[in-house]
């Protein structure tokens, strides 16, 4: 009797060590899959930081270039103003002497003219 009393006080005390490693084992996995996983979003959040980071410098150079593109079309449009009003004032200069030129010849013309009245009158 004292046999059958003392194995099940060691089947007790072996399920009562059992459940509690079993406990025990359990509890320290959960633990260490909480740390995993607070590892993991701790990771994760960095991640997205960087993103972040990256994501606005991309978007700095982006609006830089497009600044530059813009500069750039902008100083080409002045460019081909500046070409255009000087050839507009080529132009207008051009004129400007041909006219000259006409009024010119219309004094010499008239002058001709009177001269020829002159003459005709004379005669």
């Amino acid at each position: 009797m004292n046999n059958l009393l003392f194995s099940i006080l060691l089947v007790v005390i072996g399920l009562v060590v059992g459940f509690g490693l079993s406990f025990l084992i359990n509890f320290l996995s959960g633990n260490m899959a909480n740390k995993k996983a607070e590892k993991l979003v701790e990771q994760a959040k960095k991640e997205i930081e960087k993103l972040k980071r990256d994501a606005a410098i991309e978007q700095k150079e982006e609006a830089h270039k497009a600044k530059m593109d813009l500069d750039k079309e902008i100083r080409e449009k002045k460019d081909e103003l500046k070409e255009s009003e000087n050839r507009l004032l080529q132009r207008e200069s051009n004129i400007d002497k041909r006219e000259e030129m006409f009024q010119k010849r219309e004094l010499a013309l008239d002058e001709r003219e009177s001269k020829l009245s002159e003459k005709q009158e004379e005669i």
